[in-house]
């Protein structure tokens, strides 16, 4: 049996006909709580336009990065996966079971063949 999965980023406010791409995402932060939230080009300007008041009675802090881990897809996980293997097979590249692969193992097996999609985010 074949199977298609199609991806498509979808409005998260449309539930009329609930097929608007989704063109922007929107992250706002409330008491120490970020949301994102993935609109149509109509419902962003709606809330872009609604938070106007806020914005320009606010002031900008300093961005906490630290907060933020950066969430790899399944993909990328197994790209990763992928040329982690691919590297260990090989005596000139010294990579250990967990962590950071070392940039050269990535630009060698990208160069390969290996776990393209890791370096296409």
């Amino acid at each position: 049996m074949v199977q298609r999965l199609i991806r498509a980023d979808l409005c998260d406010l449309d539930h009329e006909d609930g097929d608007r791409a989704a063109t922007n995402r929107l992250a706002v932060e409330l008491d120490g709580q970020r949301y994102e939230v993935d609109m149509c080009g109509w419902h962003e300007t709606q809330a872009r336009e609604s938070l106007t008041p806020w914005t320009e009675a606010g002031r900008q802090s300093a961005a906490r990065r630290a907060q933020y881990v950066v969430r790899r897809t399944a993909e990328q996980r197994r790209a990763a996966d992928d040329i982690r293997q691919w590297a260990k097979a090989r005596p000139e590249f010294d990579v250990a079971d967990l962590g950071r692969l070392p940039a050269r193992a990535i630009q060698a097996a990208h160069e390969a063949g290996v776990g393209l999609e890791l370096l296409h985010r």
